[in-house]
């Protein structure tokens, strides 16, 4: 019969969504939990001085390559 109300695992009718809701809630509780405890940005955006250093210091290690690859391709070339 199709109105049975199967939910597997869990079992059939009223027994069997109890079961089912109470996993799903305590399942979705957990990933709330696990959300708010990750380490998130600080509200206002803004980078910190130590921040900045680093992503300059990145920007030119990207730059230094670029130049360095682009003169290795001229001199093969050339």
């Amino acid at each position: 019969m199709a109105d049975d109300h199967d939910y597997g695992f869990y079992g059939k009718g009223l027994d069997g969504y109890v079961h089912y809701r109470q996993a799903m809630e305590e399942s979705n509780q957990a990933n709330r939990n696990r959300y708010n405890n990750s380490v998130q940005m600080p509200v206002s955006g803004e980078p910190t001085p130590e921040e900045k250093r680093k992503a300059c210091a990145v920007t030119l290690a990207i730059l230094f390559a670029v130049i360095l690859v682009i003169c290795l391709i001229v001199a093969f070339l050339g």
